[in-house]
């Protein structure tokens, strides 16, 4: 039947098929794709390529189009903290500053020695907190997370700190 009424697009199924999309493609494809659409002055860009694709594969997941890339850069790169009752609950735990004082004194050991935490050093701290310091469930992850990238919710906490440079992780520790 025709109508003389416009088309109708619903955009939320057009992103999401558009994101299904940007799945399917090769990391290295989808990093052709969006490396220029970063700013070409930004840090970004001065990683290797074997970290941009690391990147680009740890967030394939969480885009339906292309240029929300940007959206994810601060995420590894800057020191914003998240404002709200949240995360100011998070902080208020007794747990937390043991937790901050804890990473910050293992970040500050790596500084050194390498740009980059590995999984497996993260996997470490995490153990550590809950078999030495005897902070477990919420109060670590969230804890964790709160510490580590200024937020108390996320993408894989493990695999966006292995993203993020020592030097941002060691500002948001200080903070």
């Amino acid at each position: 039947r025709f109508t003389k009424a416009p088309a109708l697009y619903d955009v939320e199924k057009l992103k999401y098929i558009n994101g299904q999309h940007l799945k399917l493609l090769s990391n290295e494809k989808l990093l052709s794709e969006v490396k220029p659409l970063i700013e070409t002055n930004h840090a970004f860009h001065k990683e290797g390529e074997e970290w941009q694709l690391q990147f680009v594969e740890f967030f394939k997941d969480y885009l339906s189009l292309a240029s929300e890339i940007n959206q994810k850069l601060p995420l590894v790169f800057e020191n914003i903290v998240e404002e709200g009752d949240q995360y100011s609950e998070v902080m208020g735990w007794e747990s937390t500053p043991i937790i901050r004082e804890y990473l910050l004194r293992e970040v500050s050991a790596l500084s050194e020695k390498q740009k980059f935490v590995q999984i497996e050093t993260i996997s470490g701290w995490m153990d550590h907190i809950k078999k030495e310091l005897k902070i477990k469930g919420k109060q670590l992850f969230k804890g964790m997370r709160a510490c580590l990238t200024g937020h108390t919710e996320g993408p894989d906490l493990k695999g966006l700190v292995s993203l993020t440079p020592l030097s941002s992780l060691k500002e948001r520790l200080e903070k």
